[in-house]
């Protein structure tokens, strides 16, 4: 695809990153300029690393109040439905970002005869639940994982 919105920066944009999340969204994700790609114009908010890594930001509006770990037992009870043996729970740390409690949650999937590991950083927001979710291939995934860190550790809500 076209990504016309590679290159956006503004004042709040920290060094040897760039904008990687749309114009209209009450946050910002910043990716590194080098080895990801993305368009802040699409209206979504993700990125792309050459062999196919990504980091997507999605959000969860709840009828009812609800917490990072409320959200994570319906989200993994989604995910043992839909792959079954093919879900694999690795394990979990507690991180900031944006000055709020998240945890990190860490799992594998099976997928079209594929290992797929998956670090779903969850945290709420104004009763918003934000999920930033790095995925790859589980013989990429460490390659990523500084650049996913340097993500968590600028990402803003404006």
């Amino acid at each position: 695809p076209e990504y016309t919105g590679d290159s956006a920066t503004d004042k709040k944009t920290p060094e040897g990153m760039k904008i990687a999340s749309s114009n209209n969204l009450e946050y910002r994700l910043y990716v590194p300029v080098d080895g990801w790609t993305c368009d802040s114009k699409s209206g979504k908010a993700e990125a792309h690393a050459s062999d196919n890594s990504s980091v997507t930001v999605t959000s969860y509006s709840p009828s009812v109040t609800m917490t990072v770990a409320e959200y994570w037992k319906m989200a993994e009870d989604e995910y043992k439905k839909t792959f079954g043996d093919g879900y694999e729970y690795v394990g979990d740390s507690e991180r900031k970002v944006a000055e709020r409690d998240a945890v990190c949650y860490t799992y594998v999937v099976s997928y079209g005869g594929e290992r797929i590991e998956i670090m779903q950083t969850v945290l709420v927001y104004n009763g918003v639940v934000y999920s930033i979710t790095y995925s790859a291939l589980e013989a990429n995934f460490d390659a990523h994982t500084a650049d996913v860190s340097r993500m968590l550790d600028v990402f803003i809500f404006r």
